[in-house]
């Protein structure tokens, strides 16, 4: 993963395994492939805090707000 210029760019390499030639398969989900997947961050983005977590094959990409974007509570106003 790699951010530059407002640009998060996800890149996966797969590999080939040649150790599965020669065996059978009832069914199987998905074929693994190389990918390339960028995305636009936004201003209201906190680049410096993006994170990421793989586990069971899942990648999950946490990019918060920053605090100035957030939406903060209404103020009420005295009239006098």
């Amino acid at each position: 993963m790699n951010y530059q210029k407002n640009v998060l760019t996800i890149k996966s390499n797969i590999e080939e395994n040649t150790s599965e030639e020669g065996k059978k398969f009832l069914t199987r989900g998905f074929v693994p492939k190389n990918f390339l997947k960028q995305f636009i961050v936004p201003q209201m983005l906190d680049a410096e805090k993006i994170s990421a977590e793989f586990s069971n094959g899942i990648l999950s990409v946490s990019v918060p707000k920053k605090e100035e974007a957030k939406v903060k509570e209404p103020i009420e106003v005295q009239i006098q």
